[in-house]
């Protein structure tokens, strides 16, 4: 197992006390941050917060695409566009709480360190 370097950011073993890299020392409760940092940030569920964004965004303008290329006598059509623009809105709520999440994770695990 590796992890990178608080210092220098290079990859270094879990259990090293001194970068091979760049010759600092490494604390046990930095290595713990650095491996903490290394993870990807991701949604309670698992997916990554920025790709959720950007899917929201990509159903916001799909579904903006399809209500305003209707007629406004489908009704049926003019819905289901709205109701893609809705659940793309939901979606990047969603990646924009979890992206605020996982950064206010990051900078408590450094706040203790």
């Amino acid at each position: 197992m590796s992890t990178a370097c608080p210092h220098c950011g290079q990859q270094i073993s879990e259990t090293a006390v001194v970068c091979r890299h760049c010759r600092s020392q490494v604390a046990p409760e930095l290595r713990s941050v650095a491996t903490a940092d290394d993870q990807r940030d991701q949604a309670p569920g698992g997916a990554d917060p920025i790709l959720l964004i950007v899917l929201g965004l990509v159903l916001g303008i799909i579904g903006a695409a399809i209500t305003a290329s209707q007629p406004y006598d489908d009704d049926g059509l003019v819905y289901a566009g709205l109701l893609v623009v809705g659940i793309g809105s939901i979606v990047a709520l969603v990646g924009t709480v979890a992206l605020g999440v996982s950064i206010g994770i990051r900078h408590a695990a450094r706040d203790r360190a």
